[in-house]
């Protein structure tokens, strides 16, 4: 038991660490960076369509510019899909961070992950009633004590109702994950297999996605190794985008119990600010270092 515990906190910090947006290689900057580049194109996107019309026909934008943008955009975001979804490679020095890692090894080791084990590598009470009790003899001796002063409200104890509200949302998130009820419950529940196979299912939508990198960016591929199926576009990406945030929020939020990683980028300044003036660039450094 000890040891199953300490295995399963080590890993759940190890989880929590391939999740961490702090870093710049995790799966949840990963995401950010991928989302963000897409919020930017969709509305350089919009922009083109209050282009104003061309004397010759057309509009009047760059041909060259935005052919350019478009093959950046959709290369870059097949990249982005691609190391998400990456099988682990059997080598152990050629680990990647993807999501797809992150479900493979979940399941590698579903069997530490306990309803028993969760709690003590939590550093939870699995029975909270003591707690629960001492919340509520707290709260009513706050309620009579402020309706004897005359007041109509009072503040309850935030630690004390954390330490019975805590245990209680991760038994039921994990009736949930083991299909039991708080009825059937036992400390050998552990997570349904069949959960972790329909979050890989899930990222079956990307799978395309592989076919494309592989004929399309990082090789040129014959002609007649790279049918339609292998080309992209905006709904495509959008449906990756849609498979891989409610995989890693279902992941972050209801087995690692961390923030989810799936916020839409919100810009915290004006970012159309100069955007109809001239693309320019200034440059100060070494190009070398790029």
């Amino acid at each position: 038991m000890k040891d199953a515990v300490t295995t399963l906190k080590a890993k759940l910090a190890e989880w929590r660490s391939w999740m961490d947006i702090e870093k710049s290689d995790s799966i949840a900057y990963q995401m950010y960076r991928m989302l963000w580049d897409d919020m930017v194109f969709r509305i350089v996107n919009e922009c083109r369509a209050l282009a104003p019309p061309a004397a010759e026909g057309g509009v009047q934008l760059s041909g060259l510019l935005h052919e350019f943008i478009n093959i950046c955009y959709f290369q870059t975001q097949a990249l982005a899909i691609r190391r998400l979804t990456e099988k682990n490679p059997i080598h152990p020095k050629k680990s990647v961070n993807s999501l797809r890692r992150l479900l493979d090894d979940i399941k590698e080791h579903r069997e530490l992950y306990t309803r028993a084990n969760i709690f003590a590598a939590e550093g939870l009470p699995y029975d909270y009633s003591a707690q629960k009790r001492e919340y509520d003899e707290d709260t009513v001796k706050k309620f009579e004590m402020a309706t004897a002063q005359g007041r109509r409200t009072f503040t309850t104890d935030n630690k004390l109702w954390a330490a019975w509200r805590i245990p209680e949302d991760l038994h039921k998130d994990f009736d949930r994950l083991s299909g039991t009820d708080e009825h059937t419950r036992s400390e050998g529940d552990v997570i349904r297999s069949d959960i972790i196979t329909r979050l890989l299912g899930s990222l079956g939508v990307c799978a395309h996605i592989k076919g494309f990198v592989n004929k399309q960016v990082a090789h040129t591929a014959d002609p007649r190794n790279a049918p339609q199926v292998h080309r992209i576009n905006l709904q495509r990406i959008w449906d990756c985008h849609k498979a891989i945030c409610q995989v890693a929020s279902f992941v972050a939020i209801r087995i690692l119990r961390c923030y989810s990683p799936c916020g839409l980028p919100v810009p915290q300044y004006n970012q159309f600010e100069h955007i109809e003036n001239p693309l320019t660039w200034i440059f100060h450094g070494d190009f070398e270092n790029l």
